[in-house]
């Protein structure tokens, strides 16, 4: 009986002990709040540009840039120093486990893109226009652009093509939209090359 009785009188856990194993979990969960100390930090970095941008290409200098595909990635990439901070359409695998890039919708791609731009605060942004919101017609481009600028908070696009595309990089880009053509390794295009390994050179660009 005296050891039953020891077995049922042994120190009761505290509620402190809990208090102490929950904190550190509520105020990391915090960090990712957009209302949290992460999402209003201040930055005393200027905001990059298009003319930040072509400065730095007239004198030679590196451009960095890092995909980011939500708040935390996008505030990361922001807070290293990136120029800019490109939302590309590769989230549809490492993001949403999909098999390749051309199954992201424009919709998708929408969403991440606002969670990414409510992170930047210094980083020119740039979005990927996914397959099959662009190659129809440079109107149906400029359609997805402005959509991608609007809703998604973005600052320029980017499209994969080079001089085959100077139509559609023109019509969007007369409507100050800012747009990177993709040359070189082009995964939209992979199902029709069939060569993932097919590269280019500036003398390609429109």
């Amino acid at each position: 009986m005296s050891l039953k009785l020891s077995y049922l009188r042994r120190p009761a856990l505290h509620f402190g002990t809990i208090t102490s194993c929950i904190t550190p979990a509520r105020t990391c969960l915090a960090q990712y709040s957009s209302h949290s100390p992460m999402g209003s930090t201040t930055t005393t970095r200027k905001k990059v540009t298009i003319q930040t941008l072509r400065n730095l290409y007239k004198k030679n200098e590196p451009i960095a840039v890092l995909t980011a595909s939500d708040f935390p990635s996008g505030h990361v990439a922001d807070t290293a120093g990136m120029e800019i901070v490109l939302v590309g359409d590769s989230l549809a695998m490492v993001a949403m486990g999909m098999e390749d890039t051309n199954e992201v919708t424009m919709d998708e791609m929408l969403l991440h893109c606002r969670s990414v731009n409510r992170a930047v605060k210094s980083a020119f942004t740039i979005a990927d226009l996914p397959m099959g919101s662009y190659e129809t017609n440079p109107e149906k481009a400029l359609t997805s652009a402005i959509r991608m600028v609007k809703e998604g908070g973005m600052q320029g696009i980017k499209l994969e093509g080079g001089a085959e595309m100077a139509p559609t990089i023109q019509k969007i880009s007369s409507a100050g939209i800012p747009v990177m053509a993709h040359i070189g390794l082009t995964p939209n295009g992979n199902t029709v090359s069939a060569d993932s390994a097919c590269k280019a050179n500036p003398s390609q660009a429109p």
